[in-house]
């Protein structure tokens, strides 16, 4: 079962040749623009997958022991997601706005959102960070609207229009270390669809036979708690084990003439967890 595994995850999917994830800044209250964003897109099923760090650091900590650095978290957050739009209307996303300002593979897919209705009290942002990330994004020019009346499907046609289609790709023929963050992220994705129910140290397994046995266990849990916090996977009852939603959601996609074996092995491992008591046939995680 292992090598089937390891074959089809290898030589029968497309992975994404880049991210649809949106990494979005700004406020928490309910009139606040990122939760009204997010609904927008919802509402409206863009194609982008909207991230917010927050719902991804409590998984953090109780994926891991190791010290938490909210820093490097976010930038790792920030390299995964096609573009970060930011919304400077609370504390924590004025500081977000500078950090990534400092970066430039950050800031060159940051998009600022500026309140015209408060343009003049804006003077920081606006020649500081703002013009930081002006000079650097590919998303320029920076866009300002009414925040009492904004425009959310002119932010869509603006990332839309800049990052057109992405196209698919082959399984990386390289080693774990050189192999970036984001096909990690894909992969590690795949691998938690096709098991059915899983925890992290089955994942390491898996990834050790695909990268001939070179893994790192550290970086699995890191993007675990990020596919947590983006609804891509769920917990599982208590024992430390998890569920994908489908594989769509990320622009994988099963290559022509491997849907069969893709199917057989599911059905071979959700027979193998409903024989073990691992799940039921009521389970949501049992819907392909």
């Amino acid at each position: 079962m292992r090598s089937r595994v390891l074959k089809l995850l290898k030589e029968g999917y497309l992975y994404p040749g880049r991210s649809n994830i949106i990494f979005v800044c700004g406020g928490n209250n309910a009139d606040h623009m990122r939760p009204r964003f997010t609904d927008y897109c919802v509402k409206n099923e863009s194609e982008y997958l909207l991230f917010q760090p927050e719902y991804a650091i409590d998984f953090a900590h109780s994926l891991s022991d190791e010290p938490f650095n909210l820093s490097s978290f976010e930038k790792v957050i920030g390299q995964l997601s096609l573009a970060i739009v930011i919304f400077p209307e609370a504390p924590g996303s004025f500081a977000e706005a500078g950090f990534f300002s400092a970066f430039e593979d950050l800031a060159v897919k940051s998009l600022l959102i500026l309140d015209q209705d408060r343009l003049d009290q804006d003077s920081f942002l606006s020649i500081g960070p703002g013009k930081l990330i002006g000079d650097k994004t590919r998303y320029h020019p920076q866009i300002q609207m009414k925040y009492s009346s904004p425009d959310f499907a002119l932010i869509l046609k603006r990332i839309t229009e800049r990052d057109k289609v992405s196209r698919r790709k082959k399984f990386p023929d390289t080693t774990w270390s050189k192999t970036s963050y984001f096909d990690k992220f894909s992969i590690v994705y795949c691998i938690y669809n096709m098991l059915e129910v899983s925890t992290i140290e089955d994942v390491f397994y898996i990834c050790k036979g695909l990268f001939s046995g070179r893994s790192d266990i550290s970086q699995i849990r890191e993007i675990s708690s990020i596919l947590l916090g983006a609804g891509l996977i769920f917990s599982h009852g208590d024992a430390g084990e998890f569920s994908a939603t489908g594989i769509d959601r990320i622009n994988c996609a099963t290559r022509d003439g491997y849907n069969e074996e893709r199917n057989s092995i599911k059905v071979e491992v959700l027979s193998l967890l409903t024989e073990s008591g691992t799940v039921t046939l009521g389970d949501p995680s049992n819907v392909a």
